[in-house]
């Protein structure tokens, strides 16, 4: 075979269809004409090669399934596609598809009529652009082939019912009843239930009415949880949409609906569990439910974040839950979001009050973790630098230090603990009225000014305890770095209470009274338990049977450093009543004197030690001449 001869017979079949192509210039109004000429048209002149949609359109013209009206208003947008510049691949293609596609379903006739109507406008001089055209003809088509309302490189939306109503007056319209819509996407689907509307294949909107969404995707029972939809519009050519008002059921829960926005979005995820999408947000941030766990009543806003049910506040009014126990009301958490699931409830950031008779323990920033099945509760250090201040006790009058507090709701004994896992547990428990000069004079390091007597001095010249961190640093002349460095460290000790967010500063009761204490204008004390425990050991335990708090792994306890005042608890351990009164047994040593013996017991209030049961004594005498001891 002579391969030279290859590109010649190519060039001059090439030159042959496109000789007659352009020969061709437009399509006779003579009805009888049309298939002949659009098969030359087409440059599909032998049947075997001829498209179906070619031979089921040439079949219908001749047999008469299409009108005379029809063929006459086809032939018309046929020339105007070609006035446009329209080519047989694929613009004459995708035109002839959906006229078979239409012939083969009767039942489409009044849709098709519809469809031609349209066609004729916008092929028409003044109608749209070739690509426009194009677009809404790969429309027809993938909606009377599969039920693909729109498809994009990365989207494609599908309806479950293959019913609809074509109508065309201004614009297109796509009406659709009672169908499922699914957006496949990014490897992702999500879908709106039970819903209807009206398309418009040229701006791509959907306008529905009504439907649902659920969570099914995260594992929840689409009975259950899910949102209601009123009216609402989506751009079909995006995998997500927001929707202004829809109404939100979680029956697991609560049995009342709550109105919000919701946004959905298909993403590309590993799990359930991890979803993020579907988001809703109600409006209200006030909504009550009662034993959302039994015993626990929840007050704040309802978000549902994908796989993630969140009571949800602001800084300025933030959700809170109320644990009660025995019909008695034992703890208040408040926080901008807490974490439901049935298993367990979490809650960062959180701020804690756990009451003991007309008293509690306070914090103002904590984790909390409550596990339903076991009522029982949590609290511990984040990676926030406000959970690092110390838990406030107003009955025992002590600042406490320590990695997490553990109750069962079912027991009497809360217990202070180390982190779960660890192997060893540091705390500690300082006097409501502790002055360290050491730590006092190390804030203010070489600086001529104590940072605690400078930020007293710019309350008093705002008149205000409450002012703006970026105000102060000025007023103060630090590096703004440096500046927020010293007081999240102050925040922390509890000298003041900062927002890093807000960037406001609140001078706190113990700045004052370390100034102070600091020229021995108050009484202070030097009282500052460390405890060291190994596991499973708790560092303390509170027994609310009678609020003793029990305190393990002590070593010396100074109570005054001018009198020379030691203890040395037997076992590591005493038991703290209100006020800081404690009970001991052990060893004393008063200057001089050393004491043994048990049921001691120490009155803050008095500062005195009652030496209830002394086995034994010993003193020391100041001699002239110093010995070997």
């Amino acid at each position: 075979m002579n391969y030279r001869i290859l590109p010649a017979l190519f060039l001059f079949l090439s030159f042959s269809h496109i000789s007659a192509q352009e020969v061709f210039k437009r399509f006779s109004p003579d009805i009888e004409k049309y298939p002949a000429e659009l098969v030359i048209f087409m440059g599909t002149g032998s049947e075997e090669i001829m498209p179906e949609s070619i031979q089921s359109l040439v079949q219908m013209w001749n047999d008469g399934s299409i009108p005379d009206t029809n063929k006459a208003e086809l032939i018309v947008i046929s020339n105007q596609l070609l006035d446009k510049y329209a080519r047989p691949h694929p613009h004459f293609t995708t035109f002839l598809e959906v006229i078979h596609m239409f012939g083969k379903n009767p039942l489409q006739a009044d849709n098709q009529r519809e469809w031609i109507r349209s066609m004729l406008d916008f092929t028409g001089p003044s109608g749209t652009r070739l690509p426009v055209i194009q677009d809404y003809m790969m429309f027809a088509r993938q909606l009377l082939e599969s039920g693909t309302i729109s498809q994009t490189n990365s989207t494609r939306w599908v309806s479950s019912n293959h019913g609809f109503r074509l109508e065309y007056i201004d614009s297109v319209s796509l009406y659709i009843e009672e169908t499922n819509l699914t957006c496949y996407a990014v490897r992702d689907s999500i879908m709106i239930l039970q819903t209807g509307g009206i398309y418009n294949p040229i701006s791509h909107n959907w306008t529905g009415n009504g439907g649902r969404i659920t969570w099914e995707r995260s594992g929840y029972n689409r009975e259950r949880i899910y949102a209601e939809l009123d009216n609402y519009t989506v751009n079909f050519h995006l995998s997500e949409f927001k929707i202004d008002t829809v109404r939100y059921y979680n029956k697991d829960y609560f049995d009342f609906r709550i109105p919000g926005r919701l946004e959905h979005k298909a993403e590309r995820i590993i799990s359930g569990p991890k979803a993020n999408f579907p988001r809703f947000i109600s409006f209200q941030s006030d909504y009550a439910i009662d034993n959302i766990y039994e015993n626990v009543d929840y007050s704040g806003g309802i978000s549902m974040l994908g796989a993630k049910m969140v009571g949800s506040g602001t800084s300025f009014r933030k959700a809170s839950l109320k644990f009660l126990r025995r019909d008695t009301l034992v703890i208040v958490a408040r926080s901008e979001a807490f974490y439901f699931n049935p298993e367990k409830l979490t809650g960062m950031d959180t701020e804690i009050s756990l009451y003991i008779d007309v008293d509690s323990i306070y914090h103002p920033s904590t984790g909390m973790e409550y596990f339903v099945d076991e009522n029982r509760i949590t609290f511990f250090r984040t990676g926030s630098y406000k959970s690092e201040s110390y838990y406030y006790n107003s009955y025992n009058k002590v600042e406490m230090n320590f990695a997490q507090l553990s109750w069962n709701l079912d027991d009497d004994l809360i217990l202070f603990e180390m982190k779960e896992g660890a192997a060893t547990g540091l705390a500690n428990f300082q006097s409501d009225n502790l002055f360290d000069g050491r730590t006092y004079f190390r804030l203010q390091g070489i600086d001529e000014e104590n940072i605690l007597i400078t930020l007293r001095r710019y309350s008093e010249k705002v008149f205000d305890i409450s002012f703006r961190a970026d105000d102060f640093t000025r007023y103060a002349r630090i590096r703004y770095n440096q500046m927020q460095q010293i007081l999240i460290r102050l925040a922390v000790l509890g000298f003041i209470t900062y927002d890093l967010d807000l960037e406001m500063i609140t001078l706190r009761q113990k700045l004052y009274d370390w100034i102070y204490a600091s020229v021995n204008s108050i009484d202070y004390d030097v009282i500052d338990l460390h405890s060291e425990t190994t596991s499973p050991q708790e560092n303390a335990s509170l027994d609310l049977t009678n609020n003793d708090l029990h305190i393990n792994g002590l070593g010396v306890i100074q109570l005054s450093s001018a009198q020379a005042v030691y203890i040395f608890p037997e076992n590591r351990s005493i038991t703290m009543k209100r006020n800081r009164d404690f009970l001991f047994n052990g060893v004393i040593n008063a200057g001089l004197f050393t004491f043994f013996g048990k049921n001691f017991l120490f009155s803050y209030d008095k500062f005195m030690i009652n030496l209830t049961d002394i086995d034994s004594l010993s003193l020391q005498v100041k001699g002239d001449v110093m010995d070997a001891y």
